[in-house]
């Protein structure tokens, strides 16, 4: 096999074959996922589920957007699964919204 049979999706030195199983895992770069499609749509459902607005505190300043169960722990149990079928990175249910000084507690 040729490396032009292979694609990089996700994270950098991630490679998957064209049937999305993961052949070479690294460790997620968030600044990659975050250029997913689906990510972008389950960032804007996180947005409009927590009304813009801080689920710890409610505050409206220096907001973030976090996974409840950290992104590099749910890509580590679906090593063979293509990072867009891992139903639980893009499950809603898994992300809020904190600001800057809650975001920190957890951090």
């Amino acid at each position: 096999m040729g490396f032009d049979e292979f694609e990089s999706i996700g994270s950098v030195g991630d490679i998957f074959n064209r049937q999305g199983i993961r052949l070479l895992p690294a460790k997620p770069k968030r600044k990659n996922i975050k250029n997913l499609s689906k990510y972008i749509l389950w960032e804007k459902e996180v947005w409009k589920k927590n009304r813009k607005r801080c689920s710890n505190c409610g505050s409206k300043e220096n907001l973030t957007i976090h996974h409840k169960k950290p992104v590099s722990e749910i890509i580590s149990e679906n090593k063979k699964v293509h990072i867009n079928d891992i139903s639980q990175l893009w499950d809603v249910e898994n992300g809020v919204i904190l600001c800057e000084a809650c975001h920190k507690k957890i951090h």
